[in-house]
Parts: structure tokens; C-alpha cells; sequence
């Protein structure tokens, strides 16, 4: 199941649990940093993915996808785009890659690349 939610709107449980999960997985946390969060979790309330979402106009910048390592391989992170896309649909969608074996996933769903340095790649998908 897919759900999204406003920074805002996410109780304190919500919070220990992506705190915690991300802790778990991920090095550094930019939690803080999110206007919306859209999480994907299993049939036992677990998180297993998260993207999260700052808004400025008419675009949105994705600033972290995070699949929990034993659920990768199976849609959940292209789940999470299709579902953002949806719901942001009348938006431009912008990423910085820091992942270069990323690169052909993002191209597969409409990103393109617009800067490139020897750290990460900017891509964006305009809405039309």
C-alpha cells in the first residue's frame, strides 16, 4: 500500500517508525527537510520505501528515495514514482542522483539529465 502524507499530518508514531527506519538503512536523514513524504508499506504496517517531496511552485524537487534493502528489485521504488506522479501530476518533477547506477532506472520514467558534475546528476521530467 501507498500512501502519502503531508509533513505535517504525520503523527508521532509515523515519525519513530521512518526515524527508525531510516537509522537503520540509510546513513544520513534529511527528514527535516520534506514537505510531503509518500511511503509504501507491507501487509504488517512495516515501512519499506519513502520518497520525500519539497513543493516550489509548480515543481517538486524528490529529495531522497529509499527502498529498504531487502524489498529492492520489486517495483516498490517505481511504485512510489508512478504514485507521485499521480498525485503531483500537473508538476515538474526534479532529482539529484548521487547514484550512478541509478541513471538508466530514472531514464526509464521520463527523467532527463540537465547537469552533470563528478558528484551527482540533476534530472528533471516536465509536465506538459
Amino acid at each position: 500500500m501507498i500512501i502519502i502524507k503531508s509533513f505535517n499530518e504525520i503523527d508521532d508514531i509515523l515519525t519513530e517508525i521512518l526515524n527508525k527506519f531510516i537509522q537503520i538503512h540509510f546513513e544520513e536523514t534529511r527528514l527535516y527537510t520534506y514537505e510531503y513524504i509518500v511511503y509504501c508499506i507491507d501487509d504488517n504496517n512495516n515501512v519499506i520505501g519513502f520518497l520525500g517531496i519539497q513543493t516550489f511552485d509548480n515543481n517538486i524537487t524528490i529529495n531522497q528515495l529509499c527502498v529498504d534493502i531487502n524489498h529492492r528489485n520489486k517495483g516498490i521504488a517505481k511504485s512510489l514514482l508512478e504514485f507521485t506522479e499521480k498525485e503531483f501530476r500537473n508538476y515538474n518533477q526534479f532529482l539529484y542522483m548521487h547514484k550512478p547506477e541509478l541513471y538508466k532506472f530514472y531514464c526509464n520514467r521520463g527523467f532527463t539529465e540537465v547537469y552533470r558534475d563528478n558528484i551527482k546528476v540533476k534530472m528533471v521530467k516536465l509536465f506538459i
